[in-house]
């Protein structure tokens, strides 16, 4: 398991938002923050009330971990999440850790982006920007209360007895926090980016055949023409169509002609190369591009999917069989040009008694 098949499964299935799944993962970052900060707190003698702090706040963030990522309960987990730091953790650290005399005013910054993970939406409502802007008015109302009972009661804030002690605290505290805070932002851009993708792929994908849609095929043909004029080298296609598909459809329904769709766009895939791009044309017309194939190959490859999808098997009793027309990219011709010579030999087939190709 590579590191983005990882990160994916930490942060959550395609079952959960994108949103749920950056809470999850900065759940985690959080977790793993309290568990090397209480750490760092025992080796560094502080008050075990703070280290009890720490790994009480790094169970809470796993417990709202688990409970958002196989549970599907994101909107309890950052409920409780919220109210544990802002009313729980956040006054341990400050009182047991020395206040602003330590490295707590380091992580406010952290906390604010871990806060807004916690309360975003995909769709910005009335409510969630309330709910937004009241969860970093507690945040900073909290630190203001804070601020003011350290200056009127000094005496209750943990004092640092040895300098060199707390300026490691402070140094240490600081390297946790802009690391934690830029690992959540790099979660935040990675789900980010992979939601882009997909997207992306979506917009250049036939959604029932896994195919790329007319616009997208064409677009690639169009850069291959451009590529075989410059390098001098052939360049081929394919268009091939399902016979009387219309009939298919009559008869057995437009289920088992979605499933004749699948199941021709699967074979042409296997019978392809890599390098080959495959596309619904439109309706039951598929086109196929074959960089650096001439005639003769592209006869070849004709033949095997004539051969191959005759003998696909269904539920029904449908015997299913394509007409092709195939043509080799001329010198100086358009990528419209190039798709008429095909289709008009797809038409002779058709024309010449179907389950052949023309070229």
């Amino acid at each position: 398991m590579n590191y983005q098949k990882t990160m994916t499964w930490l942060g959550g299935d395609d079952c959960l938002s994108e949103i749920n799944c950056i809470f999850n993962m900065a759940c985690l970052l959080g977790s793993l923050f309290c568990f090397l900060s209480g750490v760092e707190s025992f080796f560094a003698s502080l008050d075990p009330f703070l280290i009890g702090g720490n790994f009480a706040y790094m169970a809470i963030l796993l417990i709202a971990y688990y409970f958002s990522r196989f549970k599907h309960a994101f909107q309890l987990s950052r409920v409780i999440s919220i109210i544990a730091l802002i009313f729980g953790y956040l006054p341990v650290l400050w009182i047991f850790n020395g206040g602003t005399q330590s490295s707590i005013p380091y992580f406010i910054p952290m906390f604010a982006s871990f806060l807004t993970i916690s309360t975003i939406n995909r769709n910005a409502s009335p409510l969630n920007k309330f709910s937004i802007g009241a969860v970093i008015f507690l945040l900073c109302g909290v630190v203001s209360i804070l601020i003011v009972f350290e200056h009127a009661h000094p005496d209750w804030i943990y004092q640092y007895t040895d300098h060199t002690i707390q300026n490691i605290d402070i140094i240490v505290g600081m390297t946790f926090s802009v690391i934690s805070n830029f690992l959540m932002i790099m979660a935040f851009e990675q789900m980010y980016f992979r939601q882009l993708d997909r997207t992306e792929v979506l917009a250049i994908t036939d959604s029932m055949t896994g195919l790329y849609n007319h616009f997208f095929i064409v677009s690639r043909l169009e850069e291959e023409i451009i590529r075989s004029e410059r390098y001098h080298t052939p360049v081929s296609v394919i268009i091939l169509d399902v016979d009387h598909f219309k009939k298919i459809n009559d008869t057995y329904g437009h289920l088992m002609g979605d499933a004749v769709l699948k199941q021709v766009s699967q074979v042409i895939k296997l019978q392809c190369r890599t390098v080959d791009k495959i596309g619904r044309y439109g309706g039951d017309e598929f086109l196929i591009i074959l960089p650096e194939t001439n005639l003769e190959n592209t006869s070849k490859l004709a033949n095997r999917l004539l051969d191959s999808i005759q003998k696909l098997k269904f539920d029904q009793p449908v015997g299913v069989t394509i007409s092709q027309g195939i043509a080799q990219f001329e010198p100086g011709e358009t990528s419209n040009a190039l798709i008429g010579r095909a289709d008009g030999n797809l038409y002779k087939a058709k024309h010449s008694g179907r389950n052949q190709f023309f070229s």
